[in-house]
């Protein structure tokens, strides 16, 4: 593996002092583990993960992998598609003991 080989998205969920959710996606690298995008908003919804990792396609190249426990269509990636590997996990399983989910 090398740098930007794989790159790995999932969100994190918290609330602020008052209560009131707020929701961040994150974006980084597998091997060098650098963070290279964190998004906060109230609502994620799969335009912003797109906008997110098509900024990071510009500036950084395109990756043979991008990992989600979560579904990001190739309808959704548009003409990416061809050169991007979507991988899909299994939730809650491990990074070292992960399995790719069939769907």
């Amino acid at each position: 593996m090398r740098r930007n080989h794989v790159w790995a998205y999932d969100f994190v969920e918290d609330r602020t002092h008052d209560g009131r959710k707020y929701r961040m996606l994150n974006v980084i690298d597998e091997f060098t583990h650098e963070c290279l995008a964190i998004r906060v908003a109230r609502k994620l919804k799969a335009i912003d993960v797109i906008d997110v990792l098509s900024d990071l396609l510009i500036l950084r190249g395109v990756p043979g992998h991008i990992r989600s426990d979560n579904v990001l269509t190739w309808r959704s990636m548009g003409k990416t598609r061809q050169q991007i590997s979507l991988r899909r996990v299994c939730a809650g399983r491990r990074l070292s003991k992960q399995r790719l989910c069939c769907k």
